[in-house]
């Protein structure tokens, strides 16, 4: 049976992908509404905002599927002088095709990178900007699964973090005014990461929020919609490395594999 899949704007390759993928005999069908009311089409329902699985054998399905079809199995850990190494993936966001822009990004970010380098010995880091939504689908998921930590600022990315490899650890940089929301948490809370949010530790300068400049705190801005997204799409993610040690260090177990972490308790 062919079901129509009504879609109404032209689907990014990777949504495309993915729709081609899970529904086979499917067809898309772009900008035409009214095709909804045939009984041949199917119609995907309504969810509240960040919603991605109701269950979590809907999660595996996807996950399983997706993996199979890029070709993508687990690949034996590495040793460096007997420590596992850790394959660290610093993702900032860049490229005129992204919501914010180059935007939404962690205030000095590369240095933050070298003190995570010199801070954990084992790790092999490296730089990847965030693809575009033209990329490939398997390009994209096999950047993802090739990272045991990866360290990235929220954004329409995170479609990607169900298919991180079992065990990884995914540190999501959340701008300040953001605290509350936790739409990529709903992407992951099926899967076997250990998923943390690094905050912004204060409200960042910008020209764009000078009109904010009288909120007096971070719930204030959460509570006023503009606010919120102009903080989100104009500034950095102020934070430290401090912060971001605390963070890994508190994972129980740990599932770096043992690795050590400089003035950080395993």
């Amino acid at each position: 049976r062919v079901e129509g899949i009504p879609w109404t704007v032209e689907p990014l390759t990777w949504s495309r992908a993915l729709l081609e993928l899970m529904v086979p005999r499917g067809r898309i069908v772009v900008g035409n509404r009214t095709v909804a009311r045939s009984p041949k089409c199917r119609v995907f329902g309504h969810t509240a905002p960040g919603e991605y699985f109701h269950r979590s054998s809907e999660a595996q399905t996807v996950r399983n599927r997706v993996l199979k079809a890029c070709g993508i199995h687990g690949t034996r850990r590495r040793k460096v002088e007997g420590t596992p190494l850790v394959r660290v993936l610093y993702m900032p966001r860049m490229g005129i095709a992204l919501q914010s822009g180059a935007k939404r990004n962690f205030a000095g970010g590369h240095e933050l990178v070298d003190r995570l380098a010199r801070a954990l010995p084992s790790a092999r880091i490296r730089t990847t900007p965030t693809p575009g939504g033209q990329v490939p689908l398997c390009e994209q998921v096999s950047l993802w699964n090739s990272a045991d930590l990866i360290l990235t600022p929220n954004g329409a990315h995170f479609v990607n973090s169900p298919f991180m490899h079992e065990g990884s650890v995914l540190i999501e940089g959340v701008p300040w005014g953001m605290r509350k929301y936790v739409g990529q948490l709903k992407i992951t809370r099926f899967s076997t990461i250990a998923h943390r949010r690094l905050h912004s530790s204060r409200p960042p300068p910008s020209a764009a929020l000078r009109p904010w400049a009288k909120v007096v705190s971070e719930s204030a801005c959460e509570k006023a919609e503009l606010c919120r997204r102009t903080y989100r799409d104009h500034a950095d993610i102020h934070t430290s490395l401090a912060a971001l040690l605390k963070l890994l260090g508190s994972l129980r177990p740990n599932p770096l594999f043992g690795a050590r972490l400089d003035g950080v308790e395993a």
